[in-house]
């Protein structure tokens, strides 16, 4: 069995129309709750309602499996629907970011418990310390480590 910890899913950008039953029920089997954790559980007729806002949604469990929505991410990744989610630190497990915008692959960035985004001090002093570049090139390496181009902002949810 998995460790359970707080984990939040943001889901946004273009979605086929298609999808917007499936991505509902797919939404509404995880459990969670929308816009904050001391809500009540997301059911379709509440994800339904959020959906006609026309912002993103915002899924939040206390108690995701490895602070992860498994089924529901994988089912995003398939559609390449876009999302950010967010995990909580636990035991031997190190909060994270997921960043996805309908790349092949998601970015994952190490966080805080407070939600910030962290880097890793031996990617920058592997960049600093590369003699082979020059300072030009290792400002721009830098600058792309900070502001990775997968890291733009989650758009709103709208079905096209």
């Amino acid at each position: 069995m998995s460790d359970r910890f707080p984990a939040k899913i943001e889901i946004g950008g273009p979605t086929p129309k298609r999808l917007r039953d499936p991505l509902i029920r797919m939404i509404a089997a995880e459990h969670g709750s929308l816009n904050g954790s001391d809500k009540p559980k997301a059911s379709t007729e509440l994800i339904r309602r959020a959906l006609r806002k026309g912002q993103f949604l915002c899924l939040y469990d206390d108690q995701a499996p490895s602070g992860q929505f498994y089924k529901l991410e994988a089912f995003l990744l398939k559609h390449k629907i876009h999302f950010n989610r967010h995990s909580d630190g636990y035991c031997e497990h190190d909060a994270q970011w997921v960043f996805y915008r309908g790349a092949d692959q998601p970015l994952v960035m190490p966080s805080d418990q407070t939600a910030g985004i962290l880097l890793y001090r031996e990617s920058a002093a592997e960049i600093l310390d590369d003699q082979r570049i020059d300072d030009q090139t290792k400002v721009a390496e830098l600058r792309h480590l900070v502001y990775p181009p997968q890291l733009t902002e989650l758009e709103p949810i709208r079905f096209v």
